[in-house]
Parts: C-alpha cells; structure tokens; sequence
C-alpha cells in the first residue's frame, strides 16, 4: 500500500438531485442488517440469516443559505413524501480511480429547522434513509 492512494475526503462531491452542494462537511450512508441467529441441527454452532437490510445516514452543511429548509418544509407541511436523488463522488488526484454511489428515491428523517450557538459558524444536520435496492454504484475503485 502507497499511503498516497488513501483516499482523501476533502475531494468529495454531493449531489442532490443533480445540484453540487459545495458547502457540505460530511456525508455518511451506511446499510445495516437485520440478522437472525439459527441453530444447526445436530450441531452446537449457530449460524446466521438475512431477513432484512435498511440504509441510513447523516449529512452535515455549514449554513449558507436555506435550502435544506426550503426543500424539506414545503413538503411535510402539505403531508407529502419528499424523496430525493443523491449522488456521491469522491475523485483524489492521487487515489487509485473515482468512486461514485448513487441513491435514489431517498427520504429525509430529521432535519434542523433552526440551531445556533454563540460565537460558533452554524451547520445543519440531516438524517436520511433509503432502501438498498436503489443503490447503484457508478464507479468502484475494485484494485
């Protein structure tokens, strides 16, 4: 391993609904799984199943404007489902490729209305959720 090709986040590009959102901090996606413990017939190991996965995650803006409000708002308000598309790259100068995930249909769980602190540059928070079935990945870096 050249500890150059280590991935650098700072190269990272969100994308929402086609839109580049250059004032992102970080992004998190992650699936987790729900698993169910099964004992083997005539065996003391324990094994396990796959019953279901869910994806979930965080995304955190320094504030600059109110789009986060803006986009999410009008929709609850009217009772809606408000879904979106995310694309995600991350492309080093010095990593072994481009790496890119898209994520459709994906809904907002929480989201700041307003938070602030004295003497602090402000940030918004988003948590997110998805079904895994509407990942797609775009480009991998398999080396």
């Amino acid at each position: 391993m050249d500890a150059k090709n280590v991935m650098n986040g700072t190269y990272g590009i969100l994308r929402i609904d086609g839109i580049e959102y250059a004032n992102i901090s970080s992004f998190e996606a992650k699936i987790t799984n729900t698993r169910q413990d099964l004992q083997l017939a005539g065996s003391v190991g324990v094994d396990s199943k796959l019953l279901a996965s869910v994806g979930s995650g965080t995304m955190t803006f320094r504030k600059i404007n109110s789009r986060v409000i803006a986009r999410n708002l009008p929709a609850i308000i009217a009772g809606k489902d408000f879904k979106m598309l995310l694309i995600l790259t991350v492309d080093d100068p010095d990593g072994l490729g481009k790496e890119t995930i898209s994520i459709a249909d994906v809904w907002t769980n929480e989201f700041d209305l307003f938070k602030f602190e004295a003497g602090a540059t402000m940030e918004e928070n988003v948590t997110f959720g998805f079904n895994q079935s509407k990942i797609i990945p775009v480009d991998l870096v398999v080396e």
